[in-house]
């Protein structure tokens, strides 16, 4: 429909290339004519494969390990496995700096920052991590089962070179009857969740660095916002 075609926006991706730049008609509507006559082209980027190894502490090559290039969450990541070697290649990456990381499990995340992707074979190296326990709580105290704790890696604010990278591991567990989160192998660096449960208020940025000790935290409840309609003038209410 005319009235829908000024909103669409989209692009082009596959494995073995770099992802098109998007078009939104809505911003630019120099692409409409050749959409509409089926004439417009979406060109692919050139990629690259990403190589190196994984190993432990010890030099260990550790085989099976998820390698990601890109962040958890972005559209033009891309992934593979280590082999019984501990070698790994990752098709299809854009070049540039890119954040390279590793998981296995019995491993703590790694996740380094590459300035030139492609340019040198990559080395990452596994470790154990260190024990995170949270507990999730009322104000009276109460154990709150079921809250929702993402862990955040997105790199949020200004940009901050001496910041660490953040690590890009799968961590989005909810709490347990007794209000606990456990993470056996958590990265022995600081770490960022948003936290939600039904009921409650979100907690949003909670920074905490794995210690092995167990950290609470306190929820507040939801606001109920409530309120009446009137008619300006007769103060009549309206249903």
């Amino acid at each position: 429909a005319d009235e829908v075609v000024r909103r669409i926006y989209g692009g082009a991706k596959h494995a073995d290339h770099v992802g098109s730049a998007y078009i939104f008609l809505s911003r630019d509507r120099s692409p409409e004519a050749d959409l509409r006559a089926g004439k417009y082209v979406f060109h692919l980027g050139r990629a690259i494969s990403a190589t190196g190894v994984v190993m432990d502490e010890s030099g260990t090559p550790v085989a099976g390990a998820e390698v990601l290039v890109g962040g958890r969450s972005e559209s033009g990541s891309r992934n593979a496995k280590s082999e019984a070697d501990g070698t790994f290649t990752v098709k299809g990456c854009a070049g540039g700096k890119q954040m390279v990381t590793a998981s296995a499990k019995g491993f703590s995340t790694t996740t380094i920052e590459v300035a030139d992707l492609g340019s040198d074979p990559i080395k990452l190296v596994l470790q154990h991590g260190q024990l995170l326990r949270l507990r999730l709580v009322n104000q009276q105290g109460q154990p709150i089962p079921k809250a929702y704790v993402w862990l955040d890696t997105f790199r949020n604010g200004q940009i901050n070179e001496s910041r660490p990278v953040p690590v890009q591991a799968d961590f989005s567990p909810r709490s347990d009857k007794q209000g606990l989160v456990i993470w056996s192998n958590a990265p022995d660096t600081e770490l960022q969740f948003d936290i939600a449960a039904t009921g409650y208020m979100r907690t949003n940025e909670f920074k905490i660095h794995p210690d092995g000790k167990e950290h609470t935290i306190v929820m507040s409840p939801a606001l109920l916002v409530s309120g009446k309609v009137t008619e300006a003038t007769t103060g009549k209410a309206i249903p």
